[in-house]
């Protein structure tokens, strides 16, 4: 099912006709019903949740259906027993619904969320709380309000929690399970209270918001060392076979006896035949081994992307290809190397920390053509290129 997001673009060079029809066939398959958001105040939603989805559990729920039914088949069969049960669980109910209002949550929050979280992978974070009531609050949980696109734990795997007095301040753990790569809107929390009878609860949400950048899933694959790569295309470069002049490039010191692992490719011909014995040269490679940092190319493009499309079919396309660029900036950053710079279709954009980074990777769209840059950045800098095919363009 479609969504505003999906509204197709209109291509120049395309007949008009062809557009009109991509809108309609849009149309008949858009979604017309507004996910839900448990933040709405308007006096008939809040009336239907207070009395039948919020302020009943499932046992209640349960109980109030029995006595609905006992009283509806009562009519033609007039018991004593049918209509005692029916009163005595309208009787319980109302009771405990009037005790639940009395003990309701009345608590401040305050939210610790992560940097980031990863599809599919639990996001926690941590709720400070602290109880402004008169009552003691018992048996009670702390729950994330609904989030889009992102799963809350069932209400049965939730941790009851036994009592918060008066004026007492603890920290609580919630969790949410994203399902898609993008910022994850979290709204608030819900504090709801199950006593005394656990068949009705009384709950006060809490607006607490924060965005958490959610990267794709992990790359699962071994990634060897930046540096490393480095010195080895430092290497080739230099001293290959086909570099031709490229070895005045670097600044020749003086040469040596050749050692169990050197590269046949240093050896010193002339001095070796003046002395008799092998040589190796030695040249000041210290600018390919010390660079400054790290600067990411990243292409975007999808095959098979339609130009008329916002979004591709498979995001997961792109998300493989952003899953391998943050598993190299965390190598280069455990080796010592930080970003400076990524490039993306539209230029080079800098990012002063890791969570500027995270936030660019969760939200950076697929597009529809590559385009690698025209220029490099200042400094020397480690420049890793990350595409999902490669041509000899």
């Amino acid at each position: 099912m479609k969504t505003l997001e999906d509204r197709p673009l209109r291509v120049p060079d395309e007949p008009y006709a062809l557009h009109l029809w991509r809108l309609v066939a849009w149309v008949s398959e858009l979604r017309l019903v507004p996910y839900r958001d448990e933040r709405r105040h308007d006096p008939v939603s809040r009336l239907l949740r207070g009395l039948l989805f919020d302020g009943l559990t499932r046992t209640g729920k349960l109980l109030l259906v029995i006595a609905i039914m006992i009283l509806l088949l009562s009519f033609r069969n007039f018991q004593v027993f049918y209509l005692s049960t029916a009163a005595a669980i309208l009787v319980l109910l109302i009771w405990s619904r009037v005790l639940s209002a009395l003990h309701r949550p009345r608590v401040s929050a305050r939210r610790v969320a992560p940097e980031y979280a990863e599809v599919g992978q639990p996001c926690r974070s941590r709720i400070q709380l602290v109880h402004a009531g008169r009552f003691t609050l018992k048996n009670f949980v702390v729950r994330e309000l609904t989030v889009r696109h992102a799963l809350l734990p069932p209400e049965w795997s939730l941790h009851h929690e036994v009592e918060l007095s008066p004026d007492e301040s603890r920290s609580f753990e919630v969790t949410c399970t994203p399902r898609r790569r993008g910022m994850l809107d979290l709204t608030g929390v819900a504090v709801e209270t199950y006593f005394p009878f656990f068949v009705t609860r009384a709950l006060q949400r809490l607006d607490v918001p924060q965005e958490v950048a959610v990267l794709p899933s992990p790359y699962r694959g071994a990634l060897p060392s930046l540096r490393q790569l480095a010195q080895q295309a430092a290497d080739t470069v230099n001293f290959g076979s086909h570099a031709g002049g490229r070895e005045r490039a670097m600044d020749y010191l003086y040469s040596r006896p050749f050692q169990g692992g050197d590269s046949i490719r240093r050896l010193d011909q002339r001095a070796s035949a003046r002395r008799g014995e092998p040589l190796t040269k030695v040249y000041d490679g210290t600018a390919l081994v010390k660079p400054e940092g790290l600067a990411l190319i990243l292409d975007t493009a999808v095959a098979r992307f339609p130009a008329w499309k916002r979004r591709p079919d498979d995001p997961e396309v792109l998300d493989r290809r952003l899953a391998v660029a943050v598993d190299l900036v965390r190598r280069g950053h455990a080796e010592g190397l930080e970003l400076t710079a990524v490039h993306l279709n539209d230029g080079w954009t800098k990012t002063p920390d890791m969570g500027a980074f995270y936030r660019l990777m969760a939200t950076v769209p697929a597009t529809h053509e590559t385009r690698l840059p025209q220029t490099l950045t200042d400094g020397d800098q480690i420049y890793l290129l990350v595409c999902g095919r490669w041509t000899a363009e």
